[in-house]
């Protein structure tokens, strides 16, 4: 089911379960978004807003817990906090300091994230992370980030011209197996593409059973592989060749019969 404005407000899926959005009429925005399957609470997020259209707090009423947030003059957050909202008072008050706290320069670059720590910039291109907290980063001439530390191996991630291209390229070619041209298998010729012989088996017997006497003749063709392999599929162009002489002869005889009496 939409709305007027052609926004999706409720949904059925395939094993019953029910979606319900609520938007609001004058922003646009969503307000909540309950699932139900029968009487279970799958999801149940209750989504609020200050004036300025930013998410001041996100509600969770299946596990009982809000995330607030808190924004600048230029719509920019800077702090976070998540909570237990077990009654609705608990839900209603900030009742603690932010769990995460952001910090930005005159620029608007990141300049502290409490959960990561400073961050610096290259002097050469002054939105390019150098360093944010221990985690340290290398760009190229033109500003391109070129080597990052990787969560798992804390080893640059990609190196060189891979960059260039989008990391899902870098990883599928980085992972594409090397061989030498003389290692590689020789492609079938064309004779031997399996469409070919199936096509070539057909004409073949086809063209043989049309001509007189031609059974017979097909017959042996096929035995001493001369057609080729010999396959099910020159005995059926060969049975399909006798049929269309068969048809011809008994038309010509029609056309003859009919010339008489005329």
């Amino acid at each position: 089911m939409v709305d007027g404005a052609g926004r999706t407000v409720m949904e059925t899926f395939g094993n019953g379960a029910l979606t319900e959005r609520d938007v609001s009429p004058r922003s646009g925005a969503v307000e909540s978004i309950f699932t139900h399957h029968g009487t279970n609470l799958l999801q149940g997020l209750v989504v609020r807003h200050n004036v300025r259209l930013n998410v001041d707090s996100r509600e969770d009423k299946r596990q009982q817990k809000i995330e607030r947030f808190q924004h600048d003059e230029l719509d920019r957050l800077t702090c976070s906090r998540v909570e237990d909202c077990e009654s609705p008072l608990s839900c209603l008050e900030w009742s603690g300091p932010c769990d995460t706290v952001i910090e930005y320069d005159a620029a608007g670059d990141i300049t502290f994230k409490s959960d990561v720590g400073t961050y610096t910039y290259d002097p050469a291109h002054p939105h390019a992370v150098q360093l944010a907290g221990s985690a340290a980063f290398a760009n190229d001439a033109v500003g391109n980030q070129i080597t990052r530390p990787d969560s798992r191996s804390r080893e640059p991630r990609f190196q060189g011209s891979l960059m260039q291209a989008p990391a899902f390229l870098a990883a599928f070619l980085a992972h594409l197996p090397t061989s030498s041209p003389d290692a590689a298998e020789p492609e079938p010729s064309f004779q031997k593409l399996p469409a070919v012989q199936y096509s070539g088996d057909v004409v073949s017997g086809a063209m043989i059973g049309t001509v007189p006497g031609g059974s017979i003749g097909a017959q042996i063709a096929i035995d001493a592989g001369a057609l080729p392999r010999g396959t099910r599929e020159a005995r059926l162009g060969k049975a399909v060749g006798e049929i269309g002489r068969a048809s011809s002869r008994w038309c010509s005889a029609r056309a003859g019969r009919s010339w008489v009496v005329g």
